[in-house]
C-alpha cells in the first residue's frame, strides 16, 4: 500500500501538476515583466516629453536673448570672461549636474560647448565620455548621454542646447531596472516553489484517494472514498468514483444472486430427470410416459436458459440501434384481442382503454414480450373472476402504459426485489416461475428509455410504464 512517506521529491517534480503550475506560474511572472516594461515604458516615455518641452522652451528663451543682447549675453548669463566660453571643463560639470550646456555658431564663430559642434539638425541623442581625476590621481572616465537640440536662426547661425537626463528620468529607469531585475531574480524560484507546494499538495490528496482504493479493492467493496464538504474536484472525483462502486458492489452481489438462482433453478428439474431416467430403467412398460416427463423437464430448463440468454442480448443494448417506430397503440389493441379467450379460459376479465395513434421507437418484438409477460403473471396469479386491465394514453413528458391486475397482489417486504432475477415472492407465487419475468420485462422498458415502476397501496399489483 503506497503512503504519504514514500511521495517522493523526483514524483512531485516529474508530475503534470508540476509542470503546469510551473508554467502557469512562469506565464504570471513574464505578464508582470511585461506589463512592468509597458507601464515604465509608458512612465519614461512621459518624463521624457517633459523634459524635451522644458528642454525646448529654454532654447527658444535662450535664442531670443542672444538675438537681442548679442553674445555678451552669455557672458552675462553664465558669469564667464569672453575666453572662458570654450572652457570643456565648466560645461561638463554644468552637464554632469543636469544643467544646460550651450554651443553657438555664428559667423564661423564657435562658442560654449565645442563636443556639440557635430550634433545633427533637430532632436537627438548624443554620446559624450567625460574624464575626472579623482584625489589620489586617478582618472575616471563618465560616459553619459545626453540631448541635444539644434537648431538654426532666421538670421543665420546655429544654436545647439543639451542636457543631460533629469533626475526623475534616472531615477525611474534605476527604478523599473530594479524591479526588472528583482522580478527575474525572484520569479523562477517562486515560481518552483509554488509548484512544488500545489502538487505535494494533489498528491496528498490523490495518495489518500490511491489508498482507500486500495484498500477497497483487497478489503472491502462496501467501503467508500473519503468526500469532504469543499466539494471541489477531488471531492466530484470520489462521488463519481463511489457511484462507480456501488454500481460494481451491485453488479457483484447480482452475479452471486444469479449464481445462487440458477443453482436453485435447476436443482428442481434436474432431480425431477434423474428421477424419470431412473424410472425409465425401472418401469420399462411405461418409458413412454417418464420420457415425455423427462422431456418436460429438459424443456424448463432450456426456459430457463434461454431467458438468461435474451436478457444479456437485451441489456447489451445492441438491439437499440435497429429500433424503428412502432404503433404501440396497434400492438397492444392486438395483444388484447390476442389473449382475452385466454383469459376467458382463466375465468378472469381483461379491460382496456387505448388511445389510438400512439407511437414509440422501439422494437416491436420486444414490446411485444414485455406486455405478454405481464399478462402472464396476470392469469398465474389472479384469482379467478379478478380483473385485469391495459391503459395507453399520452402523458405530459411521453406516453403512459398501465398493466393492472385486483389480483392478491405483492407484500410491502418484495416489492423492492421483484425485478431481480430468479427472485420470487412467495412458494405461492412460485409455481412454473423461474423468477425471470419481470426482470425481462424491466430491461425492456430501460432498453426503450422507459421507466417501469409497482405503484403503492393498490389492492392487486398495478404497473405505471413511463415512455420518454
Amino acid at each position: 500500500m503506497s503512503s504519504l512517506s514514500e511521495l517522493s521529491s523526483g514524483t512531485i517534480w516529474r508530475s503534470s501538476t508540476f509542470k503546469y503550475t510551473l508554467i502557469s506560474s512562469a506565464l504570471f511572472f513574464v505578464s508582470a515583466l511585461i506589463l512592468l516594461g509597458i507601464v515604465g515604458g509608458a512612465f519614461l516615455y512621459k518624463t521624457n516629453q517633459a523634459d524635451k518641452q522644458e528642454q525646448s522652451e529654454a532654447f527658444i528663451w535662450i535664442a531670443e536673448e542672444i538675438d537681442k543682447k548679442g553674445i555678451s549675453w552669455l557672458n552675462e548669463e553664465f558669469s564667464l570672461e569672453a575666453s572662458d566660453l570654450n572652457d570643456l571643463s565648466f560645461w561638463n560639470s554644468r552637464i554632469q549636474n543636469n544643467q544646460y550646456a550651450i554651443y553657438l555658431d555664428v559667423n564661423n564663430q564657435r562658442y560654449g560647448y565645442l563636443p556639440l559642434a557635430k550634433a545633427t539638425s533637430g532632436w537627438s541623442w548624443q554620446h559624450i565620455d567625460i574624464s575626472q581625476t579623482d584625489e589620489h590621481g586617478e582618472i575616471h572616465i563618465e560616459h553619459l548621454n545626453i540631448r541635444v537640440l539644434r537648431r538654426s536662426f532666421d538670421s543665420g547661425g546655429t544654436l545647439v542646447i543639451a542636457a543631460n537626463e533629469s533626475y526623475d528620468y534616472q531615477s525611474t529607469r534605476s527604478a523599473i531596472l530594479s524591479g526588472l531585475v528583482w522580478v527575474c531574480l525572484t520569479a523562477l524560484p517562486l515560481s518552483v516553489l509554488i509548484a512544488y507546494q500545489l502538487s505535494h499538495k494533489v498528491y496528498q490528496r490523490l495518495d489518500l484517494l490511491s489508498d482507500s482504493l486500495e484498500s477497497i479493492g483487497a478489503l472491502d467493496l462496501g467501503e467508500r472514498l473519503p468526500t469532504s464538504d469543499k466539494a471541489d474536484e477531488f471531492d466530484r472525483l470520489s462521488m463519481h468514483i463511489n457511484q462507480m462502486l456501488a454500481r460494481i458492489e451491485h453488479l457483484n452481489t447480482n452475479i452471486e444472486d444469479v449464481t445462487i438462482g440458477i443453482a436453485h433453478d435447476l436443482k428442481t428439474p434436474l432431480t425431477r430427470l434423474a428421477n424419470q431416467l431412473q424410472l425409465i430403467e425401472m418401469d420399462p412398460n411405461n418409458s413412454g410416459e417418464h420420457a415425455e416427463k423427462a422431456q418436460h423437464q429438459v424443456a424448463a430448463m432450456l426456459t430457463t436458459f434461454n431467458s438468461l440468454l435474451r436478457l444479456s442480448e437485451i441489456e447489451s443494448g445492441k438491439r437499440k440501434a435497429h429500433f424503428t417506430p412502432v404503433d404501440l397503440s396497434g400492438l397492444i389493441d392486438n395483444l388484447v384481442e390476442s389473449y382475452k379467450p385466454v383469459f376467458e379460459d382463466h375465468k378472469l376479465q381483461l379491460s382496456s382503454a387505448i388511445v389510438p395513434g400512439i407511437s414509440v421507437a422501439g422494437d416491436t418484438e420486444l414490446l411485444n414480450q414485455m406486455v405478454i409477460n405481464v399478462f402472464e403473471n396476470n392469469i398465474k396469479y389472479t384469482k379467478i373472476n379478478g380483473r385485469v386491465w391495459v391503459h395507453l394514453q399520452p402523458s405530459e413528458s411521453g406516453v403512459m402504459l398501465q398493466l393492472g391486475d385486483d389480483g392478491p397482489g405483492i407484500d410491502a417486504e418484495h416489492k423492492e426485489r421483484i425485478f431481480e432475477r430468479f427472485y420470487t415472492a412467495d412458494a405461492s407465487r412460485s409455481e412454473s416461475s423461474n423468477g425471470l419475468g419481470l426482470s425481462l420485462v424491466q430491461s425492456i422498458a430501460h432498453l426503450h428509455n422507459a421507466t417501469i415502476n409497482l405503484l403503492p397501496e393498490q389492492k392487486g399489483a398495478v404497473f405505471n410504464i413511463h415512455f420518454k
